[in-house]
């Protein structure tokens, strides 16, 4: 499942990042704009600030979250297997 994600810009770059966990394996890339990423591994935070033209990659599981650094910024979010929450929006 794919979706494009629209952003405002979003807290301080020096705040704490919002994280989420979903048992979906999600790779996104960035069409617009800039974020603040960082995923929680067990043993370490990963933290990537990621501009147009990147991708990151999130395991399953994982908490992960961002910050949009600037505004208008856009995600195309991949996600195996599909969002069955994001169809009932």
């Amino acid at each position: 499942m794919n979706a494009r994600i629209f952003f405002k810009k979003g807290l301080d770059s020096d705040s704490e990042i919002p994280v989420h966990n979903h048992p979906h394996v999600q790779t996104t890339y960035v069409l617009k704009g800039a974020f603040k990423f960082v995923i929680k591994y067990p043993d370490h935070d990963d933290i990537q600030v990621v501009k147009a033209g990147d991708g990151i990659y999130f395991p399953a599981n994982l908490y992960h979250g961002c910050i949009p650094l600037e505004d208008d910024s856009q995600l195309l979010d991949s996600f195996t297997p599909i969002r069955e929450d994001f169809l009932k929006h």
